[in-house]
């Protein structure tokens, strides 16, 4: 899957370290030409992107539109309006510092966009899972059985993984990722979806080695994780959101530098070179 180039229009966005090495352009007459697009933008900028956007929704090119609610409240719609810009499926309005925005960036600069999560809600016994490409999946609750068994305060206590590779209840010691949930719909694809998610927490865990390595530490050197509980991540179990920050911290303490590390490896681990 082709990388996206950003067309960026948004002075003061806080996501300029969560692409990474996406290419960046500032005027529209460039980013017309990108072959695939993830526009991020204020929503006071709507009105100025709003060409860009139609041109590259019709040629199928648009992979999100990602837009920085800077506006009063209630006002957003008046600018979607008012840009002439309705219906679109892939559009994300987020704050600043969102996750949400964080986690489809970290998916497309690691060309992985349709194997990671973005968001997910649990609404009148629904389950809904939207993946880094905007699409949503849906099944009941009672898909899950450790779910089903849940109180509902309980099953609203989730977190999503920062890099989106899973949905976890930790209190309950359960880990969903996008290939098992898909795998609820289409029973067919379980086996597969299985060894897709070992392969990529594989190269997950390889990353996390490799980044050890590169600074010049043991597997001992990590405050708030045992060298077991290190082996066994880089081995391939996925961390959780406290183990992630254990790492981050023994690297610098800035998880979103960490992770742009690591997505850095997986990237050219996943995507063969031109």
């Amino acid at each position: 899957m082709n990388r996206p180039t950003i067309f960026l229009r948004d002075r003061a966005t806080s996501l300029a370290d969560a692409w990474g090495p996406l290419p960046v352009v500032r005027k529209a007459s460039a980013a017309k030409h990108a072959k695939n697009l993830i526009v991020v933008c204020a929503a006071s900028e709507l009105h100025n992107v709003a060409d860009v956007v139609h041109l590259a929704n019709h040629d199928k090119k648009l992979r999100a539109l990602l837009v920085r609610n800077d506006v009063e409240e209630g006002w957003m719609t008046t600018c979607f309006s008012e840009a002439g810009i309705r219906g679109l499926r892939n559009v994300l309005v987020h704050g600043a510092g969102s996750g949400t925005a964080r986690r489809l960036l970290f998916a497309w600069r690691t060309g992985t966009p349709d194997r990671l999560i973005e968001s997910v809600a649990l609404r009148d016994g629904w389950f809904y899972v939207r993946d880094c490409t905007l699409e949503v999946l849906k099944f009941p609750i009672s898909a899950v059985p450790e779910l089903a068994a849940m109180a509902p305060e309980h099953r609203a206590r989730f977190t999503v993984d920062a890099c989106g590779s899973f949905v976890e209840w930790e209190h309950a010691d359960l880990q969903l990722g996008l290939t098992q949930l898909r795998s609820l719909l289409d029973p067919a694809k379980r086996e597969a979806g299985r060894a897709a998610r070992r392969a990529w927490d594989a190269n997950f865990g390889e990353a996390v080695a490799t980044v050890r390595r590169e600074d010049g530490l043991r597997q001992t050197d990590y405050p708030g994780l045992s060298d077991r509980q290190v082996r066994r991540i880089e081995g391939g179990a996925p961390p959780g959101v406290d183990a992630l920050r254990a790492l981050a911290d023994a690297h610098g303490g800035d998880v979103n530098a960490y992770v742009r590390r690591l997505s850095e490896h997986i990237h050219r681990r996943l995507v063969p070179r031109p």
